[in-house]
């Protein structure tokens, strides 16, 4: 990604190659409230696909330092996956 912009997209697509690819379903997004988070494409797209949508307490870094952890975890899962797939970057 090369802003926070495009969070949606790379949301989307991630999405995508999980439930396609390992025939799973996204049940629940935790997320701090960054606005790329909180705006409606990201509220149509979960309310769509039956997504749950938590976010973090405001204010609260040791709740949004779990966050952020996760979705290291998440980021370096997509890689490994992009990476067995031979997709593009």
């Amino acid at each position: 990604m090369s802003s926070k912009y495009d969070t949606f997209e790379a949301f989307a697509k991630f999405a995508k190659i999980i439930q396609n690819q390992f025939s799973l379903k996204i049940i629940s997004l935790k997320s701090d409230h960054g606005s790329e988070f909180v705006n409606h494409r990201f509220e149509n797209y979960c309310d769509e696909f039956g997504i749950s949508h938590n976010f973090s307490c405001p204010r609260a870094p040791q709740r949004n330092g779990l966050v952020e952890r996760k979705n290291r975890v998440l980021e370096e899962l997509a890689r490994t996956v992009i990476n067995e797939m031979n997709l593009p970057k």
